[in-house]
């Protein structure tokens, strides 16, 4: 067994809507795209950027529930310790609004028939 390496870095401001964003080797690639299947609600009260984990982050996956760290959400859906610093994250000012296209933000979540970013991620590794 090897470790893996370091997660690549990102470039600070990601715009995810223009092309789909190359998050390095093995990881897939990751893009926002507009359209009513749900998503992030439109408009978005500040350009969206994507980095990577950098610990503390949450966010609340229904609004009936309460807001959870993720590295909880992580840890209840298997995923390995050594994917979840490679994670997508998605960022509307300093808001945690997605992960990957596994979780978003209930505040920020549009239901089908509305505007919406769908976040997209292809070529995805298995992170359990």
């Amino acid at each position: 067994l090897h470790p893996l390496p370091p997660a690549p870095s990102l470039p600070e401001a990601v715009d995810a809507t223009s092309s789909p964003l190359e998050l390095g080797p093995g990881l897939g690639s990751f893009s926002l795209v507009a359209g009513t299947e749900g998503g992030l609600r439109l408009p978005l009260a500040s350009p969206a950027v994507i980095r990577f984990r950098a610990g503390g982050e949450g966010l609340r996956t229904h609004p009936d529930r309460p807001r959870k760290r993720l590295k909880d959400l992580c840890r209840e859906a298997g995923i390995v310790p050594w994917m979840r610093e490679r994670l997508p994250l998605v960022f509307v000012g300093e808001r945690l609004a997605a992960v990957g296209d596994l979780w978003i933000e209930a505040e920020l979540a549009a239901p089908a028939g509305v505007p919406a970013l769908k976040p997209v991620w292809s070529g995805r590794p298995d992170l359990t």
